[in-house]
């Protein structure tokens, strides 16, 4: 009789155990967030830019959370869509190769200072553009404007440094000699690189031949291109734009000057990533 108990008795217990493990168990589905597994330490994106949503419907209802469309290292294509800023992939960031300053025609080409990045090339605006389009605006608006067209190449064999960082000037190993005589076209240039200096004399930098008529910090430069003297001396313009005009301007969105200065949109159209 005692074993007969001692057998009731435990089959109570499991079958009390059986009954609370089947009450753990959920009866309604739950659904479970999307998790990405991979390391991000190193990322520089919020939390919640890091999620995806789980449906590709609709134009661009895959960018869910703000900058995600920044990051392309998983899916380069996500680039082409509408937000983006850009169409191309580089080092996991969306650009547009055809306009990007850093990322000019291919991923990490550079453009020098002087330089903008049209059409995926590295050009000298202050040279390869028409400076005409100015006067001819500003004489629609009823402003009459005299400009004075340099010319970028002397008449006599002078080297020009291809490439200045203008933002070390601590470290200049540039001449700061000034030759006194005006006399002939390309006569002031006595010294190599001698013309990136106008401390002692700034009509220097007027003559033909000069980077600029305007003199700022002891170098010529032209206010109206300059990215770090727009409009003024010391005035830099931030990454995604370029100086037109003496104005820091966004050639990616800018109807007046789309993926370039002087680059106006048509009526009732608008500047979508340089492109109108």
């Amino acid at each position: 009789m005692k074993s007969l108990k001692l057998l009731f008795l435990l089959g109570m217990l499991i079958s009390l155990l059986a009954i609370t493990n089947l009450s753990a168990t959920p009866t309604q589905d739950v659904s479970f967030p999307e998790f990405d597994h991979d390391d991000k330490a190193n990322s520089d994106l919020s939390r919640q830019s890091r999620e995806t949503t789980s449906s590709l419907r609709g134009p661009n209802r895959f960018l869910a959370q703000t900058r995600a469309f920044m990051t392309c290292d998983k899916n380069p294509m996500v680039c082409r869509a509408q937000g983006s800023p850009g169409p191309d992939c580089c080092k996991k960031m969306c650009v547009n190769k055809t306009t990007d300053w850093f990322n000019c025609g291919m991923c990490g080409k550079k453009c020098k200072y002087t330089e903008i990045c049209c059409g995926g090339q590295c050009v000298n605006q202050c040279t390869t553009r028409s400076i005409v389009e100015v006067a001819t605006t500003s004489a629609t608006n009823g402003v009459h404007v005299t400009i004075t067209t340099l010319s970028a190449t002397p008449t006599q064999d002078v080297s020009f440094p291809d490439h200045f960082d203008y933002e070390d000037k601590a470290n200049s190993d540039l001449p700061r000699q000034t030759t006194s005589s005006l006399r002939g076209t390309s006569r002031f240039l006595a010294q190599t690189r001698a013309f990136m200096t106008c401390d002692k004399n700034p009509r220097v930098c007027r003559a033909q031949g000069s980077l600029g008529p305007d003199c700022c910090k002891k170098m010529c430069v032209n206010k109206t291109t300059d990215r770090f003297n727009c409009g003024k001396c010391g005035k830099k313009c931030k990454y995604t734009e370029i100086c037109c005009g003496g104005q820091c301007v966004n050639p990616m969105y800018s109807k007046k000057h789309c993926g370039g200065c002087n680059n106006k949109c048509k009526k009732g159209s608008a500047c979508l990533y340089g492109i109108f």
